[in-house]
Protein backbone atom coordinates (compact mmCIF):
# COMPACT_ATOMS: atom_id res chain seq x y z
CA UNK A 1 0.00 0.00 0.00
CA UNK A 2 2.91 2.52 0.59
CA UNK A 3 4.50 2.13 -2.64
CA UNK A 4 1.13 2.82 -4.00
CA UNK A 5 1.13 6.25 -2.14
CA UNK A 6 4.66 7.25 -3.32
CA UNK A 7 3.43 6.37 -7.04
CA UNK A 8 0.48 8.50 -6.98
CA UNK A 9 2.63 11.38 -5.59
CA UNK A 10 5.26 10.37 -8.30
CA UNK A 11 2.37 10.53 -10.71
CA UNK A 12 0.78 13.73 -9.26
CA UNK A 13 3.91 15.37 -9.35
CA UNK A 14 4.84 14.39 -13.41
CA UNK A 15 1.13 15.37 -14.47
CA UNK A 16 0.98 18.59 -13.12
CA UNK A 17 4.28 19.67 -14.25
CA UNK A 18 4.21 22.25 -17.30
CA UNK A 19 7.50 21.94 -19.07
CA UNK A 20 8.66 24.16 -21.72
CA UNK A 21 9.11 23.83 -25.02
CA UNK A 22 12.83 23.51 -24.99
CA UNK A 23 13.04 21.75 -21.23
CA UNK A 24 14.80 18.26 -20.66
CA UNK A 25 12.21 15.12 -21.48
CA UNK A 26 10.91 14.07 -18.17
CA UNK A 27 10.43 10.36 -19.51
CA UNK A 28 14.30 9.88 -19.53
CA UNK A 29 16.27 6.80 -18.69
CA UNK A 30 18.70 9.91 -17.04
CA UNK A 31 16.35 11.08 -14.80
CA UNK A 32 16.17 10.44 -10.72
CA UNK A 33 13.52 11.23 -8.57
CA UNK A 34 13.48 11.34 -5.07
CA UNK A 35 10.98 11.53 -2.28
CA UNK A 36 11.47 11.76 1.80
CA UNK A 37 8.90 10.02 3.88
CA UNK A 38 8.66 10.33 7.48
CA UNK A 39 7.19 7.78 9.64
CA UNK A 40 5.06 8.99 11.96
CA UNK A 41 5.61 6.58 14.97
CA UNK A 42 9.06 6.62 15.09
CA UNK A 43 10.59 9.77 13.46
CA UNK A 44 12.69 7.89 10.91
CA UNK A 45 12.98 9.70 7.65
CA UNK A 46 13.06 7.35 4.72
CA UNK A 47 13.95 8.17 1.57
CA UNK A 48 12.75 6.36 -1.58
CA UNK A 49 14.77 6.61 -5.17
CA UNK A 50 12.79 6.33 -8.88
CA UNK A 51 14.27 6.31 -11.66
CA UNK A 52 12.75 4.85 -15.02
CA UNK A 53 14.51 2.03 -16.91
CA UNK A 54 14.52 0.04 -19.85
CA UNK A 55 11.21 0.13 -22.45
CA UNK A 56 8.30 -2.16 -22.45
CA UNK A 57 5.61 -2.62 -24.94
CA UNK A 58 2.00 -2.51 -24.27
CA UNK A 59 -0.31 -2.63 -27.11
CA UNK A 60 1.11 -0.41 -29.42
CA UNK A 61 2.65 2.56 -27.59
CA UNK A 62 6.17 1.77 -25.86
CA UNK A 63 6.76 2.73 -22.38
CA UNK A 64 9.95 2.95 -19.80
CA UNK A 65 9.68 0.65 -16.69
CA UNK A 66 9.46 2.41 -13.27
CA UNK A 67 12.03 1.24 -10.53
CA UNK A 68 12.39 2.31 -6.84
CA UNK A 69 15.40 2.04 -4.18
CA UNK A 70 14.93 2.04 -0.31
CA UNK A 71 19.37 2.13 -0.58
CA UNK A 72 20.89 4.73 -0.42
CA UNK A 73 23.65 3.59 -2.37
CA UNK A 74 21.24 2.82 -4.94
CA UNK A 75 22.63 -0.58 -5.23
CA UNK A 76 19.40 -2.64 -5.44
CA UNK A 77 16.28 -1.45 -7.59
CA UNK A 78 13.28 -3.08 -7.74
CA UNK A 79 10.56 -2.94 -11.09
CA UNK A 80 7.54 -1.35 -9.31
CA UNK A 81 4.81 -2.88 -11.55
CA UNK A 82 4.19 0.60 -13.48
CA UNK A 83 5.13 2.01 -16.39
CA UNK A 84 5.22 5.92 -17.79
CA UNK A 85 5.59 7.20 -21.32
CA UNK A 86 4.88 11.40 -22.31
Amino acid sequence: MEIKKHLSFLFICITTYILPANAQKLVSTNNLWAYLNRNPFTGEDITTYYKLGADTTLGVNTFKKLFYCNDSLQNQWYYSGTALRE
